[in-house]
């Protein structure tokens, strides 16, 4: 990562609503190492998994 990559910071923000659930807003801040660096697409396909696992740790331990 540190190769592609000078910055890269993932932050989810978590808002509760009033029927008891949430919702989850996630930014990826990132700065290229170079302009033919791709962007940085596979991690934001891993932000719903990490929502989902926050979730089920969280439901689990409530």
């Amino acid at each position: 990562m540190t190769m592609y990559y000078k910055n890269l910071k993932a932050t989810a923000q978590v808002n509760g609503n009033d029927q008891g659930g949430s919702s989850v807003k996630w930014t990826l801040e990132y700065e290229k190492e170079n302009e033919n660096i791709p962007a940085p697409i596979k991690y934001l396909e891993l932000m719903p998994v990490i929502t989902k696992n926050i979730d089920t740790y969280l439901t689990k331990n409530a």
